[in-house]
């Protein structure tokens, strides 16, 4: 009787194949877990046989007091009562990492990309855009 393979299933195949007993043939037919998903998990190849938990995460342009800095800036533009559009916001960012030196990943157009403008706006909560009359 063949189960849908979970990852308890998997560690319990895994483990079971390294104590020995049935060849590995066998135990993708019983336990209705492929063969290559196996020997994946047997060759630790595998971040589940590793007990590995990697959390990809892009790290910020600028590191955190860089970007309280922009944000600061940013809040004294508003204070003056200088509406800022998105457009603005990410030409105003590329100006300041290059004006800084801070290496960046955006340079399409001299200005940042959209993904940044909206994390930077997500860390900063504070900030609020406005159409310039």
């Amino acid at each position: 009787m063949k189960v849908p393979w979970n990852q308890q299933n998997l560690e319990m195949v895994v483990e079971a194949y390294r104590s020995g007993g049935v060849g590995l043939n066998e135990y993708p037919r019983r336990f209705a877990v492929l063969k290559a998903t196996l020997k994946a998990h047997l060759n630790n190849e595998n971040k589940v046989a590793n007990d590995i938990k990697k959390v990809m995460v892009r790290s910020t342009t600028f590191i955190k007091n860089q970007e309280e800095e922009l944000a600061i800036y940013l809040l004294q533009f508003k204070q003056n009562l200088y509406g800022l559009t998105i457009a603005d916001v990410m030409k105003f960012a590329f100006e300041w990492a290059d004006k800084n030196k801070v290496p960046y990943c955006f340079n399409h157009k001299k200005m940042a990309g959209k993904k940044w403008f909206y994390g930077f706006m997500k860390r900063n909560p504070k900030l609020s855009l406005r159409r310039p009359e």
